[in-house]
């Protein structure tokens, strides 16, 4: 993006670009404390990753605790680049990139089909004498101004990167058609006084990533608790260790091997607290069966199972969905 024909520095002319007619909706802007923010980014309750041994070579960083089912995109300062042709990045040791003349610094990431944009998470640093407004815009093909605002989020001024949260209105979060991504801009009006260090998108009704791990852990085994699942009888199981499944996450994909079937039957499993699906999951016979299911994650790990015919019932995690 350019300039064009306008010098015009100022937010009146990026509104212009931005389809000014469309207002934008200023949300409260959330500055996170890394103390606050250490627990659930880490691998606290609500977190996206379990701890690790990686956790030891990364300190706690800004981000604020990640909500339950939304999936994340990230984008640091080095993926963004000045919108006016006259105006270049720089680095700052403040603690991220900046425009060397008036400009905003513009960034995109893909929203995978049927995702909805909840929300945008800023880290930026902001020792102007004012606030500035962070855009989040969609672009459309074809079309030459960026034709729906997202979210803006207000940078107050103050020390050092601070992370700044707004909640996409449901108006405005998708999902939204092919053929549009979701554009993000920084306002670099004060020169280093003000930078991006990065953002964060939280979305949620799609984009998740399948990790598929290297050899299947077990996680649930009636061969070495005790005895076969008894037929038509529903068990309460809780799926174990839980540093196997996580602490966050949407989803996990189980191998389940079902054995000595004392005759062919069904299998089901499901969430403790919900109603019991229609539909099996899995069918068995006298020999050995294996289906792969695809389940909602949840953070106590407990699922209900139940089959028509007693079988000793196997559950491998195959791979998670975060």
């Amino acid at each position: 993006m350019t300039d064009g024909d306008s010098d015009t520095p100022g937010l009146a002319r990026r509104e212009l670009l931005a389809g000014g007619l469309l207002a934008g909706t200023a949300l409260g802007a959330v500055a996170a404390s890394p103390a606050a923010a250490a627990g659930a980014a880490d691998g606290g309750p609500g977190a996206s990753g379990s701890a690790s041994a990686g956790a030891a070579l990364v300190p706690p960083t800004l981000a604020s605790p990640t909500t339950f089912r939304f999936t994340y995109r990230h984008l640091s300062y080095f993926d963004f680049t000045p919108e006016s042709s006259s105006s270049a990045r720089a680095w700052s040791s403040s603690g991220g990139c900046y425009a060397t003349t008036p400009s905003v610094l513009w960034a995109s990431i893909e929203v995978p089909y049927g995702a909805l944009v909840r929300e945008i998470e800023w880290y930026a640093y902001n020792v102007s004498t004012g606030t500035v407004t962070a855009l989040a815009r969609l672009w459309r093909a074809g079309v030459s101004t960026l034709f729906v605002t997202v979210a803006d989020t207000p940078i107050t001024s103050g020390a050092g990167v601070r992370a700044f949260k707004s909640v996409v209105p449901e108006a405005n979060f998708g999902p939204y058609p092919t053929g549009t991504k979701l554009l993000l801009g920084f306002p670099c009006d004060q020169g280093s006084q003000t930078i991006i260090n990065g953002v964060r998108v939280g979305l949620s009704h799609g984009g998740a990533e399948a990790h598929v791990l290297p050899e299947p852990p077990r996680v649930f085994d009636t061969t070495a608790t005790g005895g076969k699942l008894a037929a038509n009888a529903t068990l309460a199981i809780t799926l174990a260790p839980a540093e196997t499944l996580g602490t966050g996450g949407i989803g996990i994909v189980a191998r389940i091997t079902l054995s000595a079937g004392s005759a062919g039957g069904a299998f089901k499993i499901w969430r403790v607290g919900f109603p019991e699906p229609d539909v099996p999951q899995i069918y068995f016979g006298a020999s050995t069966a294996v289906g792969e299911v695809t389940l909602p994650f949840w953070m106590d790990r407990r699922y209900n199972i139940r089959a028509t015919r007693a079988v000793h019932v196997r559950i491998d995690l195959v791979a998670r969905l975060t």
